[in-house]
C-alpha cells in the first residue's frame, strides 16, 4: 500500500467496525515491505479510555502495517522492551502511557535510529500537548507512521534522561506524596490532594544552584526541556525541545501562600510575570539542597539531591504530527 493510500486510509476508517484486531502479541512480523510497529502498552495508564488502544492498532493495521504490542507489568518495563527493540526489526516504537512510560522508552532509545512515537493515555499527557499531537485514534497513528521525524533534545539527571522537565523542591515532593492507586482512580486531581497535603505541614527548604559561574538561592526550581508543564500550563515560554539547552525556572520565596500563588500564575499563563520568578537558560546546573529529597523527572522520581542536571549528549527521535508547533 501506498503512503498516500495508507494515509486516506486513516481518514475513511471506520473504527467502531474494527473491535477484533489482527494483533500479533508475541515475535517480529515478517511481512515483506510492510512497516513494523511495536507498542509498548501501560495497562494502568488510560483505564478512562479503554478502547483508544484497540482504535490505534486498528488504524495502523489499516494501512498494511504490521503491529506488535507487549504489555508492561512493573516499572523499568517500558524501557527494557524499547531496548529489545533495538535488536529486531521495528520501524517504530508507539509507547502506550503516560508521560512516565514515554520517560522510560525515550532514555533506552536516545541515541538510537528508532524513532518514538506517542499514545498519549496518562494523567497530563505533557509531550503529546507539547509537540500538538491530537487525541483521536486516526490522528495519533497518522503521527506514529507519517509523522516528520523531530531530533529533539533531551535532559539528564545524574545517569538518568527526562524529556519534558525535571523539578525540586515542592514539585518533587508532590511527586513522592501520590499514592500511584489514589492516580490511576483520580488522574489529575490526586495530584491536587497531594499539594494540599503538603501544604497543610509545609516546611520552607533552600536550595542553591550553581550554573555558568552563577549561584542561585531558591525555594523550588523547575529544569524545563519544553515549554509545558503539568498539562496545557506553560512554565517556561522560550524552551524547546529542538534546543540543546533548559529553562531554569527560580521560584524564590519558600512559604505555602507563594506555593499557593505561583500555582494560580501558572495557571493562569503569567508565571514568568512573577517579580520572584526568574528564568534562566542554562546547558547544565548543579543543584545542592538537604540530601537525599527526590528530584522528579517527566512525572516520576528519578534522583535525589545533590545531584548535576544537565543537557544529555544524546538525541531522541521522535515522530510528531505535520503541523507540530515543533517544527515551525
Amino acid at each position: 500500500m501506498s503512503k498516500r493510500n495508507a494515509s486516506n486510509a486513516l481518514n475513511n476508517i471506520n473504527l467502531s467496525s474494527h473491535r477484533q484486531l489482527a494483533v500479533i502479541e508475541e515475535g517480529v512480523p515478517a511481512s515483506a515491505g510492510a512497516l513494523c510497529v511495536l507498542i509498548v502498552h501501560n495497562p494502568t495508564a488510560g483505564w478512562r479510555r479503554p478502547a483508544l488502544l484497540e482504535q490505534v492498532a486498528a488504524a495502523l493495521r489499516a494501512t498494511g502495517a504490521a503491529v506488535v504490542i507487549r504489555r508492561t507489568q512493573a516499572p523499568g518495563d517500558a524501557g527494557r522492551i524499547a531496548r529489545a527493540a533495538l535488536r529486531e526489526k521495528f520501524d517504530r516504537l508507539l509507547v502506550a502511557g503516560g508521560d512516565g512510560t514515554i520517560n522510560e522508552a525515550a532514555t533506552a532509545l536516545a541515541g538510537s535510529a528508532l524513532p518514538l512515537a506517542i499514545l498519549p493515555m496518562g494523567t497530563a499527557n505533557v509531550l503529546a500537548t507539547e509537540i500538538g499531537l491530537a487525541t483521536d485514534a486516526a490522528s495519533i497513528a497518522r503521527a506514529a507512521l507519517y509523522g516528520p521525524i523531530a531530533r529533539v533534545a533531551l535532559g539528564m539527571v545524574q545517569d538518568r534522561r527526562f524529556v519534558m522537565m525535571a523539578g525540586i523542591g515542592f514539585d518533587a515532593a508532590v511527586v513522592r506524596t501520590v499514592d500511584p492507586r489514589v492516580k490511576q482512580r483520580l488522574g489529575k486531581l490526586a495530584y491536587v490532594l497531594a499539594a494540599l497535603k503538603l501544604l497543610w505541614r509545609f516546611r520552607p527548604a533552600a536550595y542553591s544552584i550553581e550554573a555558568h559561574g552563577r549561584r542561585y538561592a531558591t525555594g523550588s526550581a523547575i529544569l524545563a526541556n519544553g515549554r509545558h508543564y503539568g498539562g496545557a500550563f506553560v512554565c517556561a515560554p522560550a524552551a524547546g525541545l529542538d534546543r540543546p539547552s533548559l529553562e531554569l525556572c527560580l521560584f524564590r520565596a519558600q512559604s505555602r501562600w507563594a506555593v499557593l500563588r505561583y500555582a494560580l500564575a501558572l495557571a493562569l499563563g503569567r508565571i514568568d510575570r512573577q517579580g520572584d520568578v526568574e528564568i534562566v537558560t542554562v546547558r547544565e546546573a548543579l543543584v545542592e539542597g538537604p540530601p537525599g529529597e527526590p528530584i522528579q523527572g517527566d512525572g516520576d522520581l528519578i534522583g535525589v539531591l545533590p545531584a548535576r542536571i544537565a543537557v544529555a549528549p544524546e538525541t531522541l527521535l521522535l515522530a510528531v504530527p505535520a503541523d507540530s508547533p515543533l517544527l515551525r
